[in-house]
């Protein structure tokens, strides 16, 4: 067969308008939560936690630590899996919040990633400052 008798070969006709997307995955923009929205509570609706006890998330008083280990664990728990824990933590963080676990945060955690006042912090222990030398 020449050529002048082969078939023509044609590809699928493309759409005239570019495609928006830029080519390459580190050239588009990503796409996360943003800063807490505001005032708008309707992420609250979507939370894990709102099914759950809020006295997981809340400390009783005269708690001890092994029971506060305990009940904070469960409580990141639940919000391990929480399709708003990003949204709860900024808002935490904005608000001033001081008591309660928001965003899988504890607010001693809160109170430190923020450089906070009241925050103790202790020299290492060294064998010079051991316990009966």
């Amino acid at each position: 067969m020449s050529t002048a008798q082969a078939p023509a070969r044609t590809r699928p006709a493309r759409s005239a308008a570019p495609s928006t997307r830029p080519a390459t995955r580190s050239a588009r923009p990503r796409t996360g939560p943003g800063p807490y929205p505001g005032a708008d509570d309707q992420w609250q609706e979507r939370s894990a936690c709102r099914t759950a006890n809020p006295a997981l998330f809340f400390a009783p008083e005269n708690e001890g630590n092994h029971q506060r280990r305990f009940r904070e664990t469960a409580a990141k728990a639940i919000c391990a899996h929480c399709p708003v824990r990003a949204l709860c933590r900024a808002y935490a963080v904005q608000a001033d919040e001081p008591y309660g676990i928001w965003g899988g945060t504890t607010e001693r955690e809160r109170q430190e990633k923020r450089g906070g006042a009241g925050t103790q912090v202790r020299p290492p222990r060294s064998a010079s400052n051991a316990v009966g030398t």
